[in-house]
């Protein structure tokens, strides 16, 4: 249900383009992302609540000190860069970095639901390349003399991430008996 929501966040936001529906597409976003790792924690990696609790907690932090983060000359991905630093991807860094560390301690203990999560965060990172490349390519790329840019492969990339930890929560989630 939560994934639904996104999407409708994501279409609300990308068809009206204001405050209210840029909000209607980020904290569902945020809330998915909070709510699966502390699924994987728990579930996955089996671990006592109060170590999720203090993980969800570093991830919130992770994600508040990240978004802090401003843009200075070195971190601009090209010379044509004029709006946040890598598109507003930055943001993102702690939930792929979530996804590539939990999913490697899953393969490393030999957990099927490792091979999922591995592949969601490797899907998101080239997710997240799209995404930061997109303000610079989209004048670069045209379709029929529209420029189309690499958003779409964003949103695309981000479907089959979504699809890769719903299916490893699904086949692998189970509470042990």
């Amino acid at each position: 249900m939560l994934v639904a929501i996104v999407g409708i966040g994501s279409f609300l936001f990308h068809t009206f383009a204001t405050a209210w529906a840029a909000q209607a597409d980020v904290i569902p976003i945020g809330v998915f992302m909070v709510v699966y790792l502390a699924y994987a924690l728990c579930r996955f990696l089996r671990l006592h609540w109060l170590a999720v609790a203090a993980g969800v907690g570093l991830f919130v932090w992770a994600l508040q000190a990240v978004g802090n983060i401003h843009c200075t000359e070195p971190l601009a991905m090209t010379e044509v860069s004029s709006g946040p630093c890598f598109n507003g991807s930055l943001g993102y860094v702690p939930a792929l970095i979530a996804m590539l560390g939990i999913g490697a301690a899953l393969a490393a203990r030999r957990n099927p639901a490792g091979s999922y999560v591995l592949s969601a965060g490797v899907v998101f990172l080239f997710s997240l390349t799209f995404r930061s490349l997109d303000w610079d390519t989209c004048g670069l790329t045209r379709l029929d003399g529209h420029a189309i840019g690499t958003h779409f492969l964003w949103h695309i990339l981000n479907s089959v991430t979504l699809y890769l930890l719903l299916i490893g929560a699904i086949r692998f989630g189970r509470k042990a008996s």
